[in-house]
């Protein structure tokens, strides 16, 4: 089974490319929401390991994660630390379900799966794939995005692009690019060409 990496910054469009491989009938593994499936469950391994680790004061009364309360930890300027063991158990957990899911696609006789994940290399899932796909876009095209998405400021929105690895660096990591500059069409054009060169339609 081929296990399809997919990356790329903020405001890329990397969500697109995601629904262009569920449109054409990819199972698709969004490390995401399975994160904060887990965290709203107040008794799951993660959400335990979280409150152990940063306290009753990132709980809401029912027992799940307050995700603002704990952004505010993460975010906060000095907060490096608390980021990186937040990481470091979100991580753990978020891998281990991938990897459960994965077994269940293979066994079940999919030709591929695609994990979409935010963090693939400082995570470690990139290990797991079989090919790694970037998307990338102008700088000025994400922001722009990122602005009218989250409706942040300018220089907000370059603070989160500069916490992220560079396209550059990106495209060193992958084995394929698509370029979100122009139209949709443009796009979904790039997804159809990769899913024949990869025998998937």
């Amino acid at each position: 089974m081929l296990i399809i990496g997919l990356c790329g910054n903020s405001g890329s469009g990397k969500s697109s490319v995601a629904k262009m491989f569920v449109d054409a009938g990819l199972p698709l593994l969004d490390a995401d929401v399975i994160y904060h499936e887990m965290i709203e469950c107040p008794t799951s391994p993660v959400t335990l390991a979280i409150t152990e680790k940063f306290g009753h004061g990132v709980t809401h009364r029912d027992g799940s994660i307050n995700r603002l309360a704990l952004a505010k930890i993460v975010f906060a300027k000095d907060g490096e630390m608390a980021r990186q063991e937040l990481n470091r158990i979100a991580h753990y957990f978020v891998l281990e379900e991938c990897y459960r899911l994965i077994d269940i696609y293979e066994k079940d006789g999919q030709k591929a799966v695609v994990i979409d994940a935010p963090l693939l290399f400082e995570s470690g899932l990139d290990k797991k794939c079989s090919v790694i796909a970037v998307v990338t876009a102008p700088r000025e095209m994400k922001i722009k995005r990122i602005m009218e998405r989250d409706n942040i400021s300018s220089s907000e929105a370059e603070a989160r692009l500069s916490r992220q690895i560079a396209d550059e660096e990106l495209r060193r990591l992958c084995q394929f690019e698509f370029r979100n500059d122009a139209t949709l069409d443009a796009l979904s054009s790039q997804v159809h060409q990769f899913l024949v060169q990869n025998n998937l339609i």
